[in-house]
């Protein structure tokens, strides 16, 4: 029976030898044969699945390797042999052949996968200025609004790879130049079918909607923005980028022509006024201050808390600034320590304690790191925000919450809590705190046994529900004691209404 399990035969070919062999054999044995096909026929996927990620891992590697350098459309030749060679060997092991073919076609495959990323890194910088009209032709859409220029333009370019890669540089650039002028051209003409084409039609809607009343200034200079786009199209076909920009302020200012002839047509009818307006927008302008956790207030319009968040932001962009530093600097120490390492490795033989208790102590840090990032994917932002904490991880459970007044887990929330004890798992010797915290409303002590009770519902969850240890895990109430915002608007204090779950590693971990 070892000739089934050790050849990827195929399940059609295996169940056909059980057949004829069970005649010959004694009835038991003959059975015997029947089933181990049977079991073999329903594991013959599994079994290949396996086989295939053991054959395949270095030519796989290659190809991600040529897909990273683009060497489909920048080699094409060498990765098209490299690709028919590759779907040769998955042929292959579909149809249960030989794995020493199977074998050969990959190693091929691997070959000129890397033939072809090398060669595309070779193109990438001898078509530098053609690879960039492609880029502008395709963010303006020219495969959609100028087909004909594209394609020749893709064509052209593929020519040039092919003959790049034959070593014929001096006919490559011919077609690469082909190639330039036909992106360029797909992307003029895409922009004037797209963003002026648009343009042109929104402008007729603003001016049915009356914007040459309602929104005067607006409604000109999208006029006038578009014409210049106009004419700097046709003036240099060559520098599309600037036109390319007025085109698209052209739209925008057409747009905001509509929008605004609207909101006058409203006003005018009665539907809206002057206050509802600004009302609206104040109320934006707040939304965004309460992400900054910045409270502003308009007691004289809104230039004081412009620049209340102008000056949060700043403060924000100065912290992230620092912190960069600070990184670089913690980067360069751990570079410096690795090379202390190593020199001390070549001088004591590695058999010192200081240098052994350095590695440790490397390892250990490059450990947290992984299982940090590990808990960070675990979640979506509107599940949980995962901070670092020394070694450890706070999770702010943002998407953990509670009826009013009350400490009851809902069952939308038994998910998210089974992902907490997934994150648990992954400092399998660590100490578990749950700490309960509530906004500023209401009385302090009312607030602190409500925090409590929830931190406890919490933990009592986790032990009785999904089998934690109850003697890693504690509970508290901290009340309104710790916010992490501002409590003057409805947006801070749902973010100080919150469960943190505190994962402290034991240092030997």
């Amino acid at each position: 029976m070892a000739f089934f399990t050790h050849y990827p035969l195929a399940s059609g070919v295996k169940q056909g030898l059980a057949h004829r062999l069970a005649p010959k054999l004694a009835p038991g044995l003959a059975l015997l044969v029947c089933i181990t096909a049977a079991l073999l026929t329903t594991t013959t996927a599994t079994a290949q699945n396996a086989l295939r990620e053991t054959l395949f891992t270095e030519a796989s590697r290659a190809l991600a390797a040529a897909n990273a350098a683009r060497a489909n459309l920048l080699a094409p030749t060498s990765y098209g042999e490299a690709s028919e060679r590759y779907r040769r060997a998955e042929d292959l092991l579909g149809e249960g052949g030989n794995l020493e073919s199977i074998q050969r076609n990959l190693d091929a495959a691997t070959k000129s996968f890397t033939r072809s990323a090398n060669a595309a890194r070779v193109a990438k910088n001898s078509f530098e200025r053609t690879l960039q009209a492609r880029a502008a032709a395709e963010e303006a859409k020219a495969s959609e609004y100028a087909a004909d220029d594209w394609q020749a333009g893709e064509l052209a370019l593929a020519e040039a790879a092919r003959r790049l890669e034959a070593g014929r540089e001096k006919s490559a650039q011919d077609y690469a130049g082909r190639a330039d002028s036909s992106f360029r051209s797909a992307e003029l003409d895409a922009i004037k079918a797209s963003f002026l084409s648009e343009t042109e039609s929104l402008l007729k809607q603003a001016d049915k909607l009356r914007a040459n009343r309602y929104a005067p200034k607006t409604f000109s200079n999208a006029k006038q923005v578009l014409e210049l786009a106009e004419q700097r199209l046709e003036e240099d076909r060559y520098d599309t980028d600037r036109p390319r920009n007025l085109a698209r302020q052209a739209k925008h200012e057409a747009y905001h022509a509509i929008y605004l002839a609207r909101l006058g047509k409203d006003i005018r009818s009665g539907d809206t006024n002057t206050e509802e307006i600004l009302l609206g927008w104040e109320s934006s302008l707040a939304r965004l201050a309460d992400v900054l956790d910045t409270p502003i207030y308009f007691d004289n319009g809104e230039t004081a808390a412009i620049n209340t968040m102008i000056s949060k932001v700043n403060d924000i962009n100065a912290l992230v600034d620092r912190l960069a530093q600070d990184l670089g600097e913690r980067e360069q120490q751990v570079v410096a320590l690795r090379t202390q390492v190593a020199q001390l490795n070549d001088k004591l033989g590695g058999e010192a304690a200081a240098v052994q208790s350095l590695n440790a102590l490397l390892e250990r840090q490059q450990k947290h790191r992984e299982r940090f990032s590990q808990v960070e994917n675990s979640y979506l932002t509107t599940e949980a925000e995962v901070l670092r904490q020394g070694n450890g991880v706070i999770l702010r459970m943002v998407g953990l919450n509670f009826d009013s007044g009350t400490a009851d887990i809902k069952p939308e929330h038994t998910e998210l809590l089974r992902k907490l004890q997934g994150s648990a798992d992954v400092f399998p010797r660590s100490r578990i705190t749950i700490e309960g915290h509530t906004d500023s409303y209401g009385s302090d002590a009312a607030n602190l046994e409500l925090s409590e009770k929830r931190a406890q519902s919490i933990k009592s969850y986790l032990t009785e529900q999904t089998g934690m240890d109850a003697l890693r895990i504690s509970a508290r109430g901290y009340g309104e004691a710790r916010p992490v915002a501002n409590n003057e608007t409805s947006e801070g204090r749902a973010r100080n209404r919150r469960i943190d779950i505190i994962i402290t590693p034991f240092d030997d971990q």
